[in-house]
């Protein structure tokens, strides 16, 4: 895949937002949370509400980094092939589209709704609140980066099959499996998603991910200067 120096930036540019993205809203900003406030387990609506803290909702309004970012990413790939894998782009932006409408809602709810209800509805918080494994919110959560995973599968043959780009290509594919996998999972045991096994593939996907846009870097802003 051949980009223009204006394209090539702006796709490291995203990729660099979604790297920042990823270290705050995942390990960086589950420790700041960790440090300054502690977080416990899910035990229950009432000891939720008496230990929240604004600042527990830090990661997940650095998600926002996220969907920025991938929104930036998928446009920079439109019109970059041919108007035979048109379709793949156009593709790709859509189900990115439903990705960033999905868990902007989530995020939403979670950062501005959940700490302006505390004292009026628990039910609210127990069906939205991300800290509960059983809540509606891991379900748009799961669900929303699934469709994110379609789309990077949708796009990986706009990229090339040796080198960098060949890498970057199977990597989106493999995010692609294990995005969906998880959302299956999710629909199976929706509970699992704090589990050991849960967490494990929370921090992988965020290696994952963090390793594709290092290589986008690499291969987009330096690669230019070849």
């Amino acid at each position: 895949m051949q980009l223009t120096p204006f394209k090539a930036r702006f796709l490291s540019t995203s990729a660099l937002i979604i790297m920042v993205g990823i270290l705050m809203s995942g390990p960086i900003g589950n420790l700041i949370v960790q440090l300054v406030h502690g977080q416990e387990a899910w035990g229950g609506v009432q000891e939720f509400i008496s230990s929240y803290s604004r600042i527990m909702s830090m990661p997940i309004a650095f998600g926002f980094l996220l969907i920025i970012g991938f929104v930036f990413f998928f446009a920079s790939l439109y019109r970059t092939g041919n108007d035979d894998k048109r379709i793949l782009e156009i593709s790709g932006i859509i189900f990115c589209t439903i990705f960033a409408s999905i868990i902007s809602l989530n995020y939403l709810i979670n950062v501005a709704y959940i700490p302006n209800v505390l004292d009026q509805s628990e039910a609210n918080i127990v069906f939205l609140t991300m800290s509960n494994p059983k809540s509606l919110a891991w379900v748009l959560e799961m669900f929303g980066y699934g469709f994110l995973g379609l789309a990077t599968g949708i796009v990986a043959p706009l990229f090339g099959n040796k080198g960098i780009q060949g890498a970057i290509k199977y990597l989106l594919i493999v995010n692609a499996v294990i995005s969906v996998f998880g959302a299956v999972i999710t629909a199976i045991a929706l509970s699992g998603v704090l589990s050991i096994y849960g967490m494990i593939g929370y921090y992988f996907w965020n290696a994952l991910i963090f390793v594709i846009m290092l290589l986008v870097i690499i291969e987009f802003r330096f690669g230019l200067k070849k």
